[in-house]
């Protein structure tokens, strides 16, 4: 119970997110779907987006770099952050 209060403070006491940057129309659309509280898979996100898989992955693969993250639970968090899904 202690490591659970003393994790709450810290995460109360962590500064502030940035404001989420500017994202295109489809950088946004994806973000918002991985967000999605039905957990999308890739798959899914590219039948939804109407785009081929392979455009799904261009789309993870650029935002990985662009934000410093190494997975979709990172783009999902940052997302999450910014109130997409």
């Amino acid at each position: 119970m202690e490591q659970l209060v003393h994790l709450l403070d810290a995460q109360q006491n962590a500064p502030p997110l940035p404001p989420p940057p500017k994202l295109s129309t489809a950088n946004r659309r994806f973000l918002g779907l991985l967000c999605h509280p039905d957990e999308y898979t890739y798959q899914q996100v590219a039948a939804l987006m109407n785009v081929k898989l392979s455009t799904v992955h261009t789309f993870r693969s650029r935002l990985f770099v662009r934000f410093g993250v190494k997975s979709k639970l990172g783009l999902v968090q940052l997302g999450k952050s910014w109130g997409l899904g």
